[in-house]
């Protein structure tokens, strides 16, 4: 099951006893002042989530599988995410 950010915004006002629309508007800015954050420093650390990791990828070759062509790949960003041990030790022990 797949948890968007709607049901968690409705999970946290019931718990604050807040207003959902306010909840969705925190939750926006904290998620653009994330983003700007690994756009601008490449690194974004929540102590007891994670880290957030922007890395660089060189150019590549690729093949399409559909068609078996060869493709070159231009170089690009991708974000990486390693959890925390309490993260992880949260999650594991949910098994």
């Amino acid at each position: 099951m797949t948890l968007g950010k709607t049901e968690v915004a409705v999970k946290v006002a019931e718990r604050l006893r807040v207003n959902q629309k306010a909840v969705m508007q925190f939750f926006s800015v904290v998620l653009d002042a994330q983003m700007r954050a690994l756009a601008e420093r490449r690194k974004l650390t929540m102590r007891g989530f994670g880290t957030f990791r922007v890395r660089e990828i060189a150019k590549s070759r690729a093949r399409n599988p559909a068609t078996g062509d060869t493709m070159v790949m231009p170089p690009h960003k991708h974000v990486r995410f390693r959890a925390s041990m309490i993260f992880r030790h949260i999650v594991d022990r949910r098994r």
